[in-house]
């Protein structure tokens, strides 16, 4: 019986997986405006952020610089870790206006690693881990520093209990801040 059990597991997870295989949608919309421009959204589907850079390698140039919209989406199907690091993917996406990180539990956003993106205009960052009570979200008071184009930033559900005082000073351009469903406590 014993064997059954563990031959099902293992069955399950190879199919739960198999199943996390990055998966990538591009979509092109034209811009309203005086001067209508290209905008280019990516959206995968990942196991953890740090799968995207392997996506992003299998780019040329061209089409990096292409993007302005990056919607990553990591799986909710089992608990996967995601960590944010310098020198990461965010580095090549020199026109990156728009980042949203979907079911990606993060612990931690370290200092200035958003900080390549200088045309940064919304960051959402929702990790959902009050799926994951173990799990909450921690800021270095630099977390958002770089960031001077950024006016919308969403940090619903992701189990925040507390964040440096200092967090949002840098954000002077901000015009919107999504703090619901978080578990806040104080501002250290």
């Amino acid at each position: 019986k014993m064997a059954l059990v563990i031959a099902v597991v293992a069955a399950l997870l190879a199919c739960a997986c198999a199943s996390l295989e990055p998966d990538c949608d591009w979509e092109r919309v034209l811009s309203g405006g005086d001067d209508p421009q290209v905008e280019v959204l990516l959206q995968c589907r990942l196991r953890t952020i740090g799968n995207a850079d392997s996506v992003l390698s299998n780019l040329t140039s061209a089409q990096l610089d292409m993007i302005t919209s990056l919607k990553l989406e990591c799986s909710d199907v089992l608990f996967f870790e995601s960590s944010l690091e310098s020198n990461s993917y965010l580095t090549q996406l020199r026109r990156l206006r728009e980042l949203k990180l979907e079911f990606c539990k993060i612990r931690f956003v370290p200092p200035a690693v958003l900080s390549v993106s200088k045309e940064l205009r919304n960051l959402t960052l929702r990790t959902h881990n009050t799926d994951w009570s173990a799990m909450a979200m921690e800021f270095h008071s630099d977390s958002f520093r770089g960031l001077t184009q950024l006016k919308y930033l969403d940090l619903s559900d992701n189990n925040i209990w507390s964040f440096p005082k200092e967090l949002f000073c840098p954000l002077y351009t901000m015009t919107s801040l999504n703090l619901s469903k978080n578990r806040i406590q104080e501002i250290i």
